[in-house]
Parts: C-alpha cells; sequence; structure tokens
C-alpha cells in the first residue's frame, strides 16, 4: 500500500475582507473562497499581478491577519519559519544579534543557537558578516540575513514573500540554491514571486491569484509539453507531396520539412505516413512556458472566461 504524503496545511474557503475607513464604509473582499493543501516536502509558487492578493494570503496564514471565514489547518507540531517582502530591523543590530533574537523568540536554547548559527550565516553567505551592523547590509545581504532568521530554529514550513524582489542575479542564485537546498533537506516551502522564471525551475506545484481568487492549480507536469508535437520529415517526394496536400481531417500545421500537430492525431498520421512510405527525422513537444500560461490564465479571468 502506497503511503500518502502528509499535508503539512490545508486552507478551505479561506475568505478575508478588509472594511474602509470611509464614511459610507464598506467590506472589500481581498480573498475569496480559497482551498489548498500543501503537502510535505513540496516547493509550492504563488504568482499573480500586483493586487491579487499573495500577500495578505500569506500574512492570513502566518496569523497575522484574522480570516473573515474558512479555515486553516497545521498539522500537529509543525514550526514555521518567514520571511517578509520588506523585512524590517533594528539597524544598530549585529547579524548575531538578530540571529539570536530570532532564535530565542522560536524557544532555541543558547547552546543549540551557538552550534547552529555557524553554518546558517555560512549557508546565506554572511560568514564574513557575523558581527556586522544591520546598517551597513546592502538590500541583498539584508534579505539574506532575514532568510537566516526564518530558518535559524530549522522549520519544517518556510514561507517567503517575494524572497527574491530586488536581488541582483548573484543574490537571486543564492536564494534558488538554497531553496533548493532546503528541499533536500526535507523542508517544505511556500512563497510567492513576480520571477516566474526562478517559480517554474523551482516549484512542484503553482498557484495562479487572480482578484482574491485562485484560478489555476498547476502541476510542474503541466509545464512539460503543450499537447502538441512538432515534427521534421526526412525529405522525399512522398513527404513533399503530402505536406502540400494535407488530409482535411487532420489538424496539422505545416512548417518547412515539417508540420505542428496534436498528440492526439498522432496515430492517424502515423499510419498515413505507412501508407504512404514516409518518413520521420525528429519529433519533439515543446514546453510550454510558465509565462504563457500564466498570461493565458490571466486573460482568461478578466475576460470571463470568453
Amino acid at each position: 500500500m502506497m503511503n500518502t504524503p502528509e499535508k503539512l496545511l490545508q486552507l478551505d474557503g479561506l475568505c478575508k475582507s478588509i472594511r474602509t475607513k470611509t464614511l459610507r464604509a464598506k467590506n472589500i473582499p481581498v480573498l475569496q473562497d480559497i482551498s489548498f493543501d500543501v503537502q510535505m516536502g513540496d516547493i509550492v509558487g504563488i504568482i499573480g499581478v500586483n493586487g491579487a492578493g499573495k500577500s495578505t494570503l500569506l500574512k492570513t496564514i502566518m496569523g497575522f491577519l484574522a480570516p473573515s471565514s474558512g479555515n486553516i489547518e497545521l498539522a500537529s507540531g509543525v514550526r514555521i519559519g518567514y520571511l517578509p517582502e520588506n523585512p524590517y530591523y533594528y539597524d544598530y543590530l549585529t547579524l548575531k544579534e538578530l540571529l539570536w533574537f530570532a532564535a530565542r523568540a522560536s524557544g532555541m536554547s543558547s547552546a543549540a543557537f551557538q552550534e547552529t548559527f555557524p553554518e546558517i550565516v555560512r549557508r546565506v553567505g554572511l560568514s564574513g558578516k557575523k558581527s556586522g551592523r544591520l546598517r551597513t547590509f546592502s538590500k541583498g545581504m539584508t534579505q539574506r540575513a532575514g532568510l537566516a532568521a526564518a530558518i535559524i530554529h530549522n522549520p519544517d514550513l518556510v514561507i517567503l514573500d517575494e524572497p527574491m524582489s530586488g536581488l541582483d542575479p548573484i543574490g537571486r542564485k543564492l536564494f534558488f540554491d538554497l531553496i533548493l537546498d532546503l528541499k533536500i533537506m526535507g523542508k517544505t516551502i511556500l512563497f510567492c514571486s513576480h520571477i516566474l522564471t526562478d517559480v517554474e525551475r523551482l516549484c512542484d506545484h503553482v498557484l495562479v491569484m487572480h482578484q482574491g481568487r485562485i484560478q489555476e492549480h498547476i502541476h510542474k507536469t503541466d509545464l512539460e509539453m503543450t499537447g502538441h508535437l512538432q515534427v521534421l520529415l526526412e525529405p522525399s517526394q512522398q513527404a513533399s507531396d503530402w505536406l502540400a496536400s494535407l488530409p482535411p481531417a487532420m489538424h496539422v500545421l505545416p512548417e518547412k520539412n515539417g508540420f505542428h500537430c496534436l498528440l492526439s492525431d498522432l496515430d492517424r498520421i502515423l499510419k498515413e505516413f505507412t501508407q504512404k512510405h514516409i518518413r520521420i527525422e525528429s519529433m519533439e513537444a515543446p514546453k510550454q512556458s510558465l509565462e504563457d500560461l500564466f498570461w493565458q490564465i490571466t486573460r482568461s479571468a478578466e475576460t470571463g472566461g470568453v
């Protein structure tokens, strides 16, 4: 019997409204009927345009905002690490003082902190800044210090709000590798980002948000092929004749020396080729990018699926 992956986090019908501070005060829905699970060991990315509700969702999961309705359930004993989008720390603190504060707030003992501290700062690339004041840190260094504070207590679930925002390519690469390292260690990561290429490469699951709703739940296998096949034919008179007069029953888009077709039509095409002695030189299923899929979903949501 196969083991079912453990659910670390489960949301069911989560809604959040914010009351306006005007003479005619009214409730504005920010999150609407959000439901999804996060399994142990997965990396889950949340994407959406500005104002989609991504940060509000993370803050509600963290308990900083109370939901208007719906349920949020965490597995028993789950420890959480959190990095906000724009972390602000007392800039007179040193890196070690910041991490000691985070460690104590998470219930770590002094002995456990002293043992963990050197390895954590090494992993975030700040070994040379252990005693550096935060006021001297760049944007990227502050982000890395924030990540160290989020994982100093060895959490099971790490929640990151735009962790790569404003970072240079070196900082992005470091964060990217750290997230992969956390996955290898068995950690579960939930994060939102505008950098779709990083989300596509990192995530097992991607949630597309728009106007406070989850519009689509994309699994990484959904990005592996588009449902179309690109076929290159071995040059021959038979192949040229076939391309010049394609059978009307087949949905084929001709190209130079080949064509695109639906995977579902492949069997019929191969039978046709066998009869006409046409040879295939190569076949490839083009990968659909997350960016393409994201814009398709967002535009569909804005037009009501029209």
